[in-house]
């Protein structure tokens, strides 16, 4: 867990255990799978292909995917950072094996909406965007996000899927209490999780990155204000914006997976960053938020 204002670092500690099997503590440094905090570093990457006048997020997805049948013919970039595409139904299969043929099976779907007419939270739209990084860099998802935002924020305990070669790695538990949980290993990554989630960090480096943002180190101030600010209602490019009685503005991006846990919560008025992240799926994230929330902000 880490806390900042200002980004001053006002308390960094691990609990618990990174492995219960042998009893090895979590720590300040510890690695965790972040799920969907990855969606972060893809609206940075859309970002800055948009600054650089190789997209525009007005842009028709089609424009780099291929061919949509309408409605789906008038989804852009912008609806995708946003959730509001429309282009796959609740419950449809997609087939995440390739980038090709995940695009192809979101083309099968039927829609769900006309673009922009409905929100609907989904990770569909993030491998899209995950698929335009790729299409218009030339690179991997990956190697983008590593050449373009981990190494120039010298972000050392970042890396994208692979724990390979890394040390202090927090295994993931599953199960329904504390005495049923049982150690559980992300299958074999397949393309279609790149966007939507993969990366493995610390709250140090998360901290780093936040920073950065603010600072304008690999964004524009133009750029970050979308990630900032609304641009539907309660939502931001890659934020879920909130507003509390005690706590003012609060940006707040999480994940989750069967056997992790993870929180981002930047009190915009107070400029204070809280991180946390859990290597078990106990439900316990937002009573730790909440708990953590009275003690900050406790009148």
């Amino acid at each position: 867990m880490l806390i900042s204002q200002n980004n001053k670092l006002l308390f960094s500690k691990g609990y618990g255990f990174a492995n219960r099997e042998l009893k090895t503590s979590n720590n300040a440094e510890t690695l965790y799978e972040v799920a969907s905090i990855t969606k972060l570093f893809t609206v940075v990457a859309i970002l800055q292909l948009a600054e650089s006048g190789a997209i525009s997020l007005e842009d028709k997805i089609e424009k780099y995917l291929g061919d949509f049948d309408e409605p789906k013919d008038q989804a852009s970039i912008n609806h995708l950072l946003v959730h509001v595409a429309g282009l796959v139904p609740r419950g449809y299969e997609l087939n995440y094996d390739s980038r090709k043929k995940f695009i192809e099976s979101v083309k099968l779907t039927p829609p769900e909406s006309k673009p922009g007419e409905k929100y609907r939270y989904t990770n569909a739209g993030y491998t899209l965007l995950a698929a335009i990084i790729e299409v218009i860099s030339g690179l991997s998802y990956e190697d983008y996000l590593t050449k373009h935002i981990f190494k120039p924020l010298n972000l050392v305990h970042t890396t994208y899927w692979s724990t390979e070669n890394l040390k202090n790695v927090a295994i993931g538990y599953t199960g329904k209490t504390l005495d049923s949980l049982q150690a559980f290993y992300t299958p074999q990554a397949v393309w279609g999780d790149r966007g939507p989630s993969g990366i493995i960090t610390n709250v140090g480096d998360l901290h780093i990155f936040l920073t950065a943002l603010e600072k304008g180190k690999i964004i524009t101030n133009e750029s970050l204000q979308k990630m900032l600010n609304e641009q539907i209602k309660g939502e931001a490019y890659g934020f879920h914006v909130l507003r509390k009685p005690n706590a003012g503005k609060v940006l707040a991006r999480g994940g989750g997976l069967p056997h992790f846990e993870s929180q981002i919560a930047w009190y915009i008025d107070k400029n204070i960053k809280l991180i946390f992240t859990i290597n078990n799926r106990l439900r316990l994230r937002q009573q730790v938020w909440d708990g953590i929330e009275e003690l900050l902000f406790k009148n």
